[in-house]
């Protein structure tokens, strides 16, 4: 077994990144000075990715990864902590999918309202398939705009091939969901079902039609779709993230009926280094060490800067947008 260097999509972008191949499962690892392992979109797989992770420590350790940490993390329903590996317990925001009308009855009547206005404003949420007319819609939301959130927007200029092959991914057990206005796509989802689970793997919406609430509507439907199925819980990423306990998004996936609740995620030492690491926290990253209201304030000053850069470029866009004079 060789080490094998791949092309892989890492935060939106791709790169290439060592690997090696553990019973069925793809192992990569990422990072600069900390070098961490894991199994390759192991978040997005039908059955748990790390079943044995003894298996997985001893070949990294043998075929020279040249990881400093193995991380992997346990899959819902099973909450309590199962491997002796050093751990900590990682938030996710979740609706437990007992029924679609028990979801809807706990919505706050703002967010059920949200939905209804939707459907009274035009909006027609469906399944929709990959097709070349469903990737032309979403290549106009991601284009929309190249700053989402306060941040770049990772997905902005793609082209069609390179947009078909991010959207193609785990399709043998994936649905998209469309809100259409008329012929218009104004937003999507794409939900991965996974043994129990299903997850939220993209969620986008045109901020030009954000008073029509599509995103409340494409929810709402989701749920459905995921209870028909019998899941367990539908999973819409980490309820909060790093030391920030308050967030306008974090707000909105309460309002729309989503719970935190905490898996163990293990971070395994391969080494001195991961050991001092682990120790430390460092692991965690910045957003991990800093306070929540350092967080704040470094989100403000990023989000300030991206619209003063916005703003910018927005004059040249429209220039290059206007016809030539005859």
């Amino acid at each position: 077994m060789a080490i094998e260097i791949i092309e892989a999509r890492i935060s939106g972008r791709s790169c290439r990144v060592p690997s090696i191949v553990v019973g069925e499962r793809r192992v990569v690892t990422v990072g600069g000075f900390l070098k961490i392992a894991s199994v390759y979109d192991g978040d997005w797989l039908v059955e748990d990715p790390v079943e044995s992770p003894e298996a997985f420590v001893r070949v990294i350790h043998a075929e020279g990864l040249g990881a400093d940490l193995f991380t992997f993390s346990q899959r819902l329903p099973e909450t309590k902590p199962r491997h002796d590996f050093p751990f900590e317990m990682e938030n996710l925001a979740v609706v437990s999918l007992n029924s679609y009308s028990q979801w809807w009855d706990g919505l706050p009547q703002e967010s059920r309202k949200n939905v209804r206005r939707s459907a009274k404003k035009g909006v027609l949420v469906q399944v929709a398939p990959l097709d070349a007319r469903f990737i032309e819609g979403v290549r106009e939301i991601y284009n929309e705009t190249p700053f989402r959130q306060g941040r770049r927007f990772p997905h902005h200029g793609k082209g069609f091939n390179e947009l078909k092959d991010d959207l193609s991914s785990f399709l043998d057990h994936s649905e998209f969901i469309g809100a259409y206005l008329g012929d218009e796509l104004v937003g999507f989802i794409k939900v991965v079902h996974m043994h129990r689970v299903s997850s939220l793997l993209h969620i986008v919406s045109k901020l030009q039609h954000e008073d029509k609430r599509p995103t409340n509507a494409l929810l709402a439907k989701t749920v459905e779709i995921c209870a028909e199925r019998k899941q367990q819980f539908l999973v819409y990423g980490n309820y909060t993230y790093g030391r920030k306990e308050n967030s306008s998004l974090t707000e909105f996936k309460r309002r729309n009926g989503f719970e935190k609740m905490l898996i163990p995620k293990y971070t395994v030492p391969l080494n001195r280094k991961g050991a001092l690491a682990v120790r430390l926290g460092l692991h965690r990253g910045v957003v991990g060490l800093l306070p929540g209201c350092c967080i704040d304030l470094a989100l403000k000053w990023r989000a300030a800067l991206y619209r003063w850069q916005a703003n910018r470029a927005r004059p040249t866009l429209q220039q290059a947008e206007q016809p030539d004079a005859a």
